[in-house]
């Protein structure tokens, strides 16, 4: 921890969204700058306004936000955007000595890592999604001239910070400098997503109309193809005992959405998930508080097609709950099988392992509180900081 003698230095985070809008990415950039900001740092989270439908500064969480205009209706509108872009990074990097950009569908984010070497800061990049910003996937999709683009660019990053091993054998591929590979999950905040007390669980449970006998499964985030939900209605529409299936998340995308071009198929995965299990199904819209939510469940189901790493996986195991987890490239980082959580391959191994953990809450109650502690000990915040100051990216 920074003394009160020390002077505090700058942080800057750029991130696609933040709350209000509840993107992964956005929300874990805004914990984690509350979190720098509570070791003495002063960090702020820049962000788009977009066609300024939010406050341009406010502070969320004890954190500062600043939102970039940005006007998205049109290509000539988006080209125009750039006049407010450029200099409001140029701004920020005067500001700060450290930028993480989190994810490469940032507008122009390229800027970002060209002018803050020509100022000499530190430039942290993170990759957010395996098939969508990893470098492989980013060098497969782009022709010749744009692939050596990419290498010069990214070559000039202090730090590539790699959410799981699988990210950093992509970037080492084409950059192999180790000593500019951090391995670090995204960390989570266990100062608030820690396991609950019977009586929280039960006061939780109550507000949702439940027993404390009651079994609850629980997923979390957006109603979309990615994250799988159409296979987990399948399998717990198998099931021959009573539950009731949480999904927090939103499902409805008005017209002014970033996830707006989703908005039918998620009408159409709610029709499915009605059809499949009918009043068994909650869906909570957006959620402020997730973590009583996580506090009633008794297992949390990830079924995600691609992720990085899901903070969902991290909230749920601080919170000493069992994740139900697909094996998707990476997972094994974090997740120890059957002792820190359980990985099923397949829709029949989903059930499988579902109907076994019913069955047996004093192993729900051993992976869970395992859960816990392995984060606690290795994917905190207070990790995520200790390895960026071994890695010289945050002093």
């Amino acid at each position: 921890a920074r003394t009160s003698c020390d002077a505090p230095t700058s942080k800057g985070s750029l991130s696609p969204f933040t709350r209000p809008d509840f993107s992964g990415s956005g929300i874990n950039a805004l914990n984690f700058a509350g979190f720098l900001n509570g070791e003495g740092y002063r960090a702020v989270v820049l962000t788009f306004n977009r066609n300024l439908t939010l406050r341009s500064k406010e502070t969320l969480q004890g954190v500062p936000v600043r939102r970039i205009a940005y006007f998205n209706r049109n290509l000539v509108l988006k080209a125009a955007s750039l006049f407010l872009i450029v200099p409001a990074y140029i701004r920020f990097l005067a500001w700060s000595d450290a930028v993480i950009i989190y994810g490469a569908h940032l507008i122009a984010y390229q800027l970002l890592i060209i002018f803050g070497r020509l100022l000499g800061r530190k430039v942290v990049f993170r990759s957010l999604l395996m098939g969508a910003d990893d470098l492989g996937t980013l060098m497969q999709s782009s022709s010749v001239m744009a692939r050596k683009f990419l290498l010069r660019l990214y070559g000039r990053v202090d730090l590539y910070f790699a959410i799981n091993p699988v990210f950093a054998e992509t970037w080492r591929h084409y950059l192999p400098d180790e000593g500019r590979i951090l391995i670090s999950s995204q960390g989570v905040d266990v100062s608030f997503f820690k396991p609950s007390t019977g009586e929280e669980r039960n006061r939780a449970r109550a507000s949702l109309g439940l027993l404390p006998a009651d079994f609850m499964l629980m997923s979390v985030g957006f109603l979309i193809n990615r994250k799988g939900f159409s296979g987990i209605f399948r399998v717990l529409e198998r099931l021959d005992f009573e539950f009731t299936y949480l999904v927090a998340g939103e499902y409805e995308f008005g017209k002014g959405h970033f996830m707006a071009k989703y908005a039918d198929r998620a009408s159409d995965l709610k029709a499915e998930g009605m059809k499949c299990l009918g009043e068994k199904l909650r869906l909570t819209g957006p959620v402020e508080e997730i973590r009583e939510l996580y506090g009633a469940a008794d297992l949390v189901l990830i079924n995600s097609r691609s992720e990085g790493m899901p903070n969902t996986l991290l909230e749920a195991m601080a919170s000493g709950k069992v994740v139900l987890v697909r094996n998707i490239p990476g997972i094994r980082y974090l997740v120890k099988h059957m002792e820190s959580g359980v990985i099923f391959e397949n829709e029949q191994e989903m059930y499988a392992y579902m109907v076994m953990l019913h069955g047996d809450a004093g192993l729900r109650g051993r992976i869970g509180l395992a859960a816990a502690e392995h984060v606690r000990s290795f994917a905190s915040f207070e990790q995520v900081l200790h390895r960026l100051r071994e890695k010289r990216a945050i002093s």
